[in-house]
């Protein structure tokens, strides 16, 4: 599934302009960054909370070895209506052709 056919099935689902829904879901990354170190908002997605990552080293892909600094980040961890069983099989994008 494309971000326009996410948008498109979204818009059916609620009734609501393709328009609105392309607003909000772009403002859910802005909002979940105002929250605070430790905050969690839980939704029927799944629980989205602010944490620290400490500074770490990174072997960059020429070679070298560079520092990321420390930084707050939103994780997700996933609610029951986003998990899929492991008897079900997972979906896989059939191969474009040439």
């Amino acid at each position: 599934m494309t971000y326009p056919e996410l948008i498109a099935d979204i818009a059916e689902r609620t009734q609501v302009k393709p328009g609105i829904v392309k607003q909000v879901l772009g403002a859910v990354p802005d909002a979940l960054l105002e929250m605070s170190e430790g905050e969690h908002v839980r939704t029927p997605l799944g629980t989205f909370r602010m944490t620290r990552r400490e500074k770490r080293e990174i072997k960059l892909p020429d070679g070298p070895v560079a520092e990321v600094d420390p930084m707050l980040v939103v994780r997700l961890k996933p609610g029951h209506r986003i998990k899929s069983p492991a008897s079900q099989p997972v979906p896989t994008p059939s191969p474009s052709p040439l």
